[in-house]
């Protein structure tokens, strides 16, 4: 196998990490949203919305701790995958990139909020299904049925044109409404980086002077586009994945004249 076969089977690699992040992530929200929406039968709106949130909060808490562990495990378990698929020992890096600040925050410190957030878009849509009246039943649909995206066309949205003035989150420039779509990327990313990351390390452990970078998709992409255009990369440049889903590799050069 040449190193283009190599770089493309890595990449590859890369990917179905991803992918299998998110499955895991579905798997483990999902049953978490049935769980919250469990836990909420009975509990009455009738005194006030703040005392309903601290109830839940307080019958659900001990399974969204364990919720957050299974991602954070699973999250560890791929981005550490790299280490193997490379054939290399695991030096820390990737444990070291996990703990890590990245823009101000590390992946633990992200994903512990947003699951938090998680826990608030479920809460708002049961809240919404018990002012629009539905049955307990119709409610455990609409939260299995929304809880990836609980503010687009949803029951929310029916409860708050009939005054219920449920809030929809904004939580900064580029960042998703829905939690389960900012726990999924926050994962994604951490895995890609960290598979990057090691790519890099070995590389340079052994004498690369720089890369290239080459397309893996048809899909248009501007940043892909010119980052393969580029004859030789430095090694201190931008390795793939270049950005969230990204499926381009990259080859190591170690002589001037390869």
């Amino acid at each position: 196998m040449d190193e283009l076969q190599k770089a493309k089977l890595f990449a590859s690699k890369r990917a179905q990490a991803e992918r299998n992040v998110k499955s895991h992530i579905k798997d483990i929200l999902s049953s978490l949203a049935k769980d919250i929406t469990d836990a909420s039968a009975g509990i009455s709106l009738v005194s006030s919305e703040a005392m309903f949130r601290d109830m839940l909060a307080a019958r659900t808490k001990g399974v969204v701790e364990d919720a957050t562990e299974k991602i954070d495990a699973y999250v560890k378990a791929y981005s550490k995958a790299s280490i193997t698929i490379l054939g290399d020992k695991d030096t820390g890096a990737t444990g070291r990139l996990l703990n890590s600040l990245l823009f101000g925050k590390t992946y633990k410190e992200r994903n512990d909020f947003y699951m938090k957030c998680f826990l608030d878009d479920v809460v708002k849509i049961i809240i919404a299904g018990k002012r629009l009246k539905m049955r307990q039943k119709d409610i455990e649909k609409a939260v299995d049925a929304q809880y990836e995206d609980p503010y687009t066309n949803g029951i929310i949205d029916r409860a708050n044109s009939k005054g219920a003035n449920i809030t929809i989150p904004s939580y900064g420039r580029g960042i998703y409404h829905s939690a389960y779509s900012n726990i999924v990327r926050n994962a994604q990313g951490t895995n890609s980086m960290a598979w990057g990351r090691e790519n890099r390390i070995i590389a340079s452990r052994s004498g690369a002077i720089g890369f290239r970078t080459f397309r893996n998709s048809t899909y248009p992409c501007p940043i892909c586009d010119d980052s393969a255009a580029v004859e030789l990369h430095p090694m201190d440049d931008p390795v793939p994945p270049l950005h969230l889903n990204c499926v381009c590799g990259c080859v190591f050069i170690y002589d001037k004249g390869e």
